[in-house]
């Protein structure tokens, strides 16, 4: 599978997603760009929500159930 049918799948499993994870389990370098490119193909993805902690800011892409 490619990192963007992987992060999808993630996504919809309900899966919270940070550069990290990304990272750590699809060795994607870039997930903004990956996400981007799926919200291109028309998938509702929305903005990621953002962290601060230790004072490090960080995105979480979730989908919420409606």
């Amino acid at each position: 599978m490619s990192q963007r049918s992987d992060i999808l799948a993630a996504l919809q499993h309900g899966d919270r997603l940070t550069a990290l994870d990304c990272w750590a389990r699809f060795r994607c370098k870039d997930p903004s760009r990956v996400i981007n490119l799926l919200r291109m193909d028309g998938h509702k993805i929305p903005m990621p929500k953002f962290y601060n902690e230790n004072g490090h800011r960080f995105a979480v892409w979730q989908i919420e159930e409606a």
